[in-house]
């Protein structure tokens, strides 16, 4: 077989996008333990609301529960989809993340809190975002939805810089707040 530069830049990028979907596919299958540790951090979250007798809005805590849950069940989805639904697989997921990260605003937006439990409360939200941000880079752009438009325009809002963790990492650094600050880890 005769090698032309027309057959070597097909070859390429074949080999190329195959990377690129093998190399998004084994960050978002690790992703699968950190979105179920997001889950857990945000259960804490919770506890620590609710052992300082912090009332907070319950629908609104379904809502955020419920789309952290759909993003652990995405990212389980996109890694055992075949390689030719990886796209749609990853548009869902993209769309699930943005869903939990608007709702997750919301609801740090919700809260009133001062002192060392706004320390706290502050420092975990922005744990789980940044690590929710963090995956969004692998997958394809979704449109912007209205409710992460309205999580956009709240007065109170966090926008941490995306940080990819292990499973490990994010356990670290959600219990280095809670320690930190005198509090009982989480995990």
């Amino acid at each position: 077989m005769q090698s032309t530069r027309r057959t070597f830049v097909q070859w390429f990028t074949m080999a190329i996008g195959a990377l690129a979907v093998s190399g998004s596919t084994m960050f978002l299958t690790a992703c699968g333990n950190v979105a179920s540790s997001i889950i857990t951090a945000f259960q804490g979250i919770l506890k620590i609301l609710a052992t300082a007798g912090v009332i907070t809005n319950q629908p609104l805590i379904v809502a955020v529960t419920g789309a952290l849950d759909a993003v652990l069940g995405a990212v389980t989805a996109y890694a055992n989809a075949p390689a030719a639904d990886k796209t749609s697989f990853g548009m869902r997921l993209s769309l699930d993340i943005q869903l939990a990260e608007a709702r997750l605003q919301a609801f740090y937006s919700s809260l009133s809190l001062t002192g060392t439990m706004s320390i706290v409360i502050e420092g975990l939200v922005t744990v789980i975002l940044s690590t929710l941000t963090a995956f969004l880079p692998t997958l394809p752009v979704p449109p912007m939805t209205a409710e992460l438009k309205e999580a956009r325009s709240l007065p109170k809002q966090l926008n941490p810089a995306p940080k990819q963790r292990t499973d490990k990492q994010f356990r670290h650094d959600i219990d280095a707040i809670c320690t930190q600050n005198g509090m009982k880890p989480i995990f």
